[in-house]
């Protein structure tokens, strides 16, 4: 009998995991889906469609602003006036939205009380004129409770229309969305000159001259041609110069300023010019007075647009040409040096470099020298240090020469021309106007 027992309990079992099986794939609670995560978006309704290449004019009131933009050729002028700087992706976007108009729901059908709406005397409007003679006039009224739309309809229709509050400010658009805040336009490795004149210092005059061309391109250095005339320091022009510069930007753009004089502009802090490196775009900047949030005051000088910049972004003006420029007359680096010679008032010396690194062997007149005490020459030689600059040409003759002869058979003539009883002036292959203490 115990065979069959365990048969049927064998048999009981597997019906429990069969039932199991069956319970659990059949009555276990589903996964609740939840139909609210699909986003569901209204249609939006198309109250006005136009082509956008057919708008030639339009005029915007915006709650007591009111200007026009006008096709003229390929260009928009603001209010006809090609003086004020349009930016071309507001202009694009703003014509777009004046192309389609849409909303996102009817209110209300044939209206006979608009004041209900706020559009009885609307606030704001956008008339758009068409190539084919056409006009359209879209009305802007009043705000829902919680702002989240206004009420629109379109001039000679009686149907009032849900806006978004956001997509009637890109339609009724404020004049400053549409202005063009780049002052000019030159990348910071396209600059070739910078002149800067600040009341009350000196000039200067900022170049930077073509060297050489090399497989990699051609190589530049910056050079001051005024107050001094010497070779600038590139790493501080670029710094505190260059990139300001380069990338300067309003945060407000004024286009109808009522009175330049205003902004103190008869009376700047600085005035500057930057070129390119071929000469062929340049731009005058008039620095007026600060303001109290930060800002200053600058323009063009052929535009009467007054923009505003954080002060700190033409903070370049107030450095003076010392800051620009090493104050040393002139340096040679020693690795480059095959000889040098120095002869003035009966005397010369004949300082020679052969070889490299550890077999490299230095002589003062023909006679073997101690590395340590050679270089100690050396930076005595190079350790010139200017001290001011001549306004006026000196034409004495040389009273010390310094001339450097390079491993690649270049040389560099530095003279020391007598300036008065304590002082030289020293050039550089017979430019410069460096002052040096005797």
């Amino acid at each position: 009998m115990k065979p069959i027992k365990n048969i049927v309990i064998i048999l009981a079992v597997i019906g429990l995991l069969i039932g199991g099986f069956y319970w659990v794939n059949n009555f276990q609670p589903k996964e609740k889906t939840d139909d609210s995560a699909t986003p569901s978006f209204a249609p939006s309704v198309i109250v006005s469609k136009i082509e956008r290449d057919s708008i030639q004019k339009v005029t915007v009131n915006n709650e007591g602003e009111t200007f026009t933009i006008s096709k003229n050729g390929e260009d928009w002028l603001l209010n006809n006036d090609a003086d004020v700087k349009l930016t071309s992706t507001g202009i694009s976007s703003f014509l777009y939205d004046c192309a389609t108009i849409s909303a996102k729901e009817i209110i209300e059908e044939n209206v006979t009380d608009f004041s209900v709406y706020g559009l009885d005397q609307p606030k704001r409007s956008v008339v758009i004129e068409c190539s084919d003679g056409n006009t359209l006039t879209a009305l802007v009224g009043n705000s829902s409770i919680d702002g989240s739309i206004c009420y629109l309809m379109m001039e000679g229709q009686t149907t009032v229309y849900a806006k978004s509050s956001s997509g009637c400010s890109s339609l009724v658009i404020p004049m400053s969305k549409l202005l063009e805040k780049s002052i000019y336009s030159i990348g910071s490795d396209s600059i070739g000159t910078i002149s800067l004149h600040k009341t009350g210092t000196e000039k200067v005059r900022l170049v930077n001259a073509f060297v050489k061309e090399t497989e990699e391109g051609k190589i530049y250095e910056w050079r001051m041609e005024a107050p001094l005339i010497k070779v600038a320091n590139d790493y501080n022009i670029r710094e505190q110069m260059i990139e300001k510069i380069a990338s300067l930007s309003a945060n407000e753009v004024i286009p109808f300023p009522s009175d330049a004089t205003d902004y103190g502009f008869a009376s700047p802090q600085a005035v500057y010019t930057v070129s390119d490196l071929e000469n062929t775009t340049s731009y005058t900047v008039t620095v007026g007075k600060d303001t109290d949030d930060g800002n200053t005051y600058v323009k063009l000088s052929d535009s009467k647009t007054v923009y505003t910049v954080p002060k700190d972004s033409i903070s370049f003006i107030h450095l003076n040409y010392q800051q620009l420029v090493d104050s040393l007359v002139h340096v040679e680096n020693i690795i480059d040096i095959a000889e040098i010679n120095i002869s003035g008032l009966g005397k010369s010396y004949h300082l020679t470099i052969s070889g490299s690194d550890d077999n490299a062997t230095y002589k003062i007149n023909d006679k073997d020298i101690e590395e340590k005490s050679f270089k100690k020459a050396y930076q005595t030689i190079i350790g010139l240090s200017l001290s001011s600059f001549s306004k006026n040409p000196v034409t004495a003759a040389s009273e010390f020469t310094i001339v450097y002869t390079k491993n690649d058979g270049t040389q560099v003539t530095v003279e020391c021309i007598p300036y008065d009883d304590r002082n030289y002036v020293t050039k550089v292959n017979g430019e410069g106007n460096l002052v040096i203490r005797r």
